[in-house]
């Protein structure tokens, strides 16, 4: 019988239908496994529970931390707030910068405002 796969990762009769896992592929996964904690992306949510961002009145997030991470959490969350923002404003034919300051209000209601 002819199989496609390597013949490392074919199961013999005797070894059941489980498939063996090499020493290397075990070492990528422990180095996985050890390295996840570190891998796991800052969210807005634990950023503000950290004390490394806070809301400014004008509607977005500034960094209270110098951390590249955070740097980028405030980014990717500054960008999405100004698309939504901008739509809004556009919408209801208003300045983008009265929908920020009353979205600002709004977020420093619920959460850490900047100083």
């Amino acid at each position: 019988m002819r199989h496609d796969l390597p013949p490392s990762l074919v199961s013999s009769r005797r070894r059941g239908p489980a498939l063996r896992i090499s020493c290397a592929a075990s070492a990528v996964l422990a180095g996985a496994v050890a390295l996840a904690p570190m891998a796991q992306a800052l969210d807005l949510d634990g950023a503000r529970n950290q004390g490394l961002v806070c809301e400014a009145p004008d509607g977005l997030v500034r960094a209270l931390a110098p951390s590249p991470e955070v740097k980028a959490l405030v980014a990717d969350t500054n960008a999405r707030r100004m698309q939504a923002y901008q739509a809004s404003a556009q919408t209801q034919n208003v300045p983008v910068n009265q929908v920020q300051a009353v979205s600002g209000g709004l977020l420093r209601q619920k959460h850490p405002a900047c100083p």
